[in-house]
């Protein structure tokens, strides 16, 4: 047999948030998305950013995600690309 097995090195952080992170992984029966992820383990200045922002728009009135994706944060997955691509244009500037 063979597998694979990922490993992330998250710091140090509390009892409660390692818990937390565990807790929100077992609740799915399918294999978390890499924005999910970081979602769950990351709580900085950029990943709240993105979210800021999609509190301020309604995506859903543009045809570009499904419903299913919405539920997986592939909004947040695009707004922090596109969020992400922005920042090294304008800082290689």
């Amino acid at each position: 047999m063979s597998y694979q097995i990922v490993v992330r090195d998250i710091g140090q952080v509390d009892d409660s948030d390692i818990k937390e992170v565990f807790r929100r992984i077992n609740l799915t029966k399918f294999k978390l998305e890499d924005v999910e992820i970081y979602n769950a383990i990351y709580d900085g200045e950029f990943i709240q950013t993105a979210k800021d922002i999609l509190d301020n728009i309604d995506l859903s009135d543009f045809p570009v995600f499904r419903e299913s994706e919405f539920t997986r944060m592939a909004d947040l997955y695009f707004i922090s690309y596109v969020n992400l691509r922005r920042n090294r244009l304008f800082s290689s500037r």
